[in-house]
């Protein structure tokens, strides 16, 4: 069974490193079927024009951003997902002040080594 993750992963994600069957564990346990569930009630609220989801590694919420959303842009320093749009990092992105209307950080911050740095950045 790990094996067969362990492909999907790589299949989606084109990532050959970090292919790791506790990412499927994460998808399918409930807490993040809770915050999913959460994020959705918030989305037609908060997400409006061109978002940026800052650290989108896999682009899990890509789909539901891109429902709300008028244009959606990725970036993740270390993600190597064939459909990520910039190698970013979240402490000096490269794009011009007021690019975003939203900007999407999920699971981000507690991954970074300056996070009041990444936070001045978005």
């Amino acid at each position: 069974m790990i094996g067969f993750l362990k492909q999907h992963w790589v299949k989606i994600t084109g990532r050959e490193n970090h292919s790791r069957a506790d990412f499927w564990v994460w998808k399918l346990t409930p807490i993040r079927f809770a915050m999913r569930r959460t994020l959705k009630k918030l989305y037609p609220k908060v997400i409006k024009g061109k978002v940026l989801d800052a650290g989108a590694g896999t682009l899990l919420y890509k789909q539901d951003l891109e429902s709300f959303a008028d244009a959606y842009v990725s970036t993740d320093k270390y993600s190597n997902h064939k459909e990520l749009d910039y190698k970013y990092d979240v402490k000096d992105m490269k794009f011009k002040n007021g690019s975003f209307d939203t900007v999407f950080c999920n699971q981000v911050l507690e991954h970074v080594d300056d996070p009041a740095k990444a936070l001045a950045e978005i």
